[in-house]
C-alpha cells in the first residue's frame, strides 16, 4: 500500500527559514588559485544538492534552491588557473537590483596584481562589492579589497607569509595573524586555499543553521571545522614541515594517544633514544622542546572538542592527558585566552565569528 503520508524535511533541515535563491558570484582571472574558487563553492553547491535531493523542491524553499552560483568576470570568456585549468565566465556588468548578487568571492591567486592594474578593475569591484550583501576575499584577494579601501578601519586576515606585507602597504586595515578567517561586518577574508573551505562552510552556517554546515562538512570528509580563531597552521603540521623528518612518526604517534603518558621517558624510549639524547635532538631540529609540542597538541583537541560540545570538560580533559580538571583550566587558558567553560559558552552563543 502506498504511504500517502506528508513527507518531512530530513532532521536537522526543519528549522532553516524558507528564502529565496541567493546569487553566489565567484570573480575568476588569469592566475586565480582554483582552489580557492572551488573550496569556497562547494558548501554552498552541496546545500542546495542537500536540500533538494528526494524531495518536491517546494518542500524547504518553496519554487527555490537556498543557492545559485556563477563564475563572472568584467567580460565573458575564458581564464586560465594557476593550475593549468581552464574556467569560463560569465559577464558581470554593472549591479542590477533586479538581480543583486548575495555574497560576492574574491579568490587569490599569482594573477591577482596584474589583473587589478587593469583599467576599471578595482572600481568595478568596488561598485559590486558595495551592493552585494556579504563580500569574501581568500589569501591574496584580500589585497584587492584592501587597495579598493574597503577594508579601512576593519579586521582582516590573509595567508601568514603575506601578512606583514599586507599590514605594511595598507596600514589601514586592521590585520589580524595567524586566524583562519575574520568576518567585520559584511567583509569576510580567510586565510587561503584550504580555508577558503572552511569560511564557504561558516556562511552557510550564517544563512541555514549548523545543522545543515555540519551536514555538508561530513560529506566533504572534512576532518574537523576550523572556527575563525584557530590557527592557520596546526602544532602537528608545524611540527612535520621541519627539514628532517626524524620525528615524523613520533608526531603521529602522540596525535593518536594524546590520553597516554606522554612523558619525556615515553617520548625517547618511543624513538629508541635515551632521555638527554632525545630532548637534545628534538629541541635542535623542531625548534620546541617536546613538552611544549605534547602541550599545544593537548590544546588544540581539547579545544576542538569543546567546539563541538563533546561531552564534560572534566572528561574532555582526561581524554586528551590532562591531569586534571584544573590543570587543564590553567593550560587551556594560557593558550587560549579563556578557560574552558568560558570558550565552550562563546562557542554556543556565537557559531559563526563576527
Amino acid at each position: 500500500m502506498q504511504d500517502r503520508r506528508k513527507r518531512q524535511p530530513d532532521a536537522g533541515l526543519a528549522a532553516c527559514e524558507p528564502v529565496r535563491a541567493r546569487r553566489i558570484a565567484i570573480l575568476a582571472y588569469d592566475g586565480a588559485n582554483a582552489l580557492d574558487i572551488f573550496g569556497i563553492s562547494e558548501p554552498f553547491a552541496r546545500a542546495s544538492e542537500i536540500l533538494g535531493r528526494g524531495k518536491p523542491a517546494d518542500l524547504i524553499f518553496g519554487d527555490e534552491w537556498p543557492y545559485r552560483l556563477s563564475i563572472v568576470a568584467p567580460s565573458a570568456g575564458t581564464v586560465r588557473m594557476i593550475s593549468g585549468g581552464h574556467v569560463v565566465t560569465e559577464k558581470l556588468g554593472e549591479p542590477d537590483p533586479a538581480d543583486p548578487i548575495d555574497t560576492l568571492i574574491i579568490p587569490g591567486g599569482a594573477g591577482i596584481v596584474p589583473w587589478s592594474v587593469q583599467d576599471g578593475t578595482l572600481a568595478w569591484m568596488r561598485r559590486h562589492s558595495l551592493a552585494a550583501r556579504r563580500v569574501c576575499a581568500t589569501g591574496g584577494g584580500v589585497f584587492l579589497l584592501a587597495a579598493a579601501r574597503l577594508l579601512e578601519g576593519r579586521r582582516a586576515v590573509t595567508r601568514w607569509d603575506v601578512a606583514a606585507t599586507l599590514e605594511a602597504d595598507y596600514p589601514e586595515t586592521r590585520v589580524e595573524h595567524g586566524t583562519t578567517f575574520v568576518r567585520d561586518g559584511r567583509f569576510w577574508t580567510a586565510a587561503g586555499s584550504s580555508s577558503a573551505v572552511d569560511v564557504g562552510l561558516a556562511m552557510v552556517e550564517e544563512d541555514l543553521g549548523r545543522g545543515v554546515a555540519m551536514r555538508i562538512a561530513r560529506q566533504l570528509v572534512v576532518v574537523n571545522r576550523r572556527g575563525a580563531d584557530q590557527p592557520q597552521i596546526s602544532t602537528l603540521l608545524r611540527a612535520q614541515s621541519v627539514e628532517e623528518d626524524i620525528f615524523d612518526g613520533l608526531h603521529q604517534w602522540i596525535a593518536d594517544n594524546l590520553g597516554a603518558d606522554l612523558r619525556l621517558e615515553q617520548l625517547a624510549a618511543h624513538v629508541g633514544m635515551s632521555t638527554r639524547n632525545f630532548v637534545r635532538r628534538y629541541t635542535e631540529v623542531v625548534g620546541s622542546s617536546p613538552a611544549k609540542t605534547v602541550e599545544r597538541m593537548r590544546v588544540e583537541a581539547a579545544r576542538q572538542a569543546l567546539e563541538a560540545g563533546d561531552g564534560r570538560i572534566e572528561r574532555i580533559a582526561h581524554r586528551f592527558g590532562f591531569s586534571s580538571a584544573d590543570v587543564f583550566r590553567r593550560v587551556f587558558l594560557r593558550h587560549m585566552g579563556k578557560a574552558p567553560r568560558e570558550f565552550r559558552a562563546t562557542c554556543r552563543e556565537t557559531p559563526v565569528a563576527a
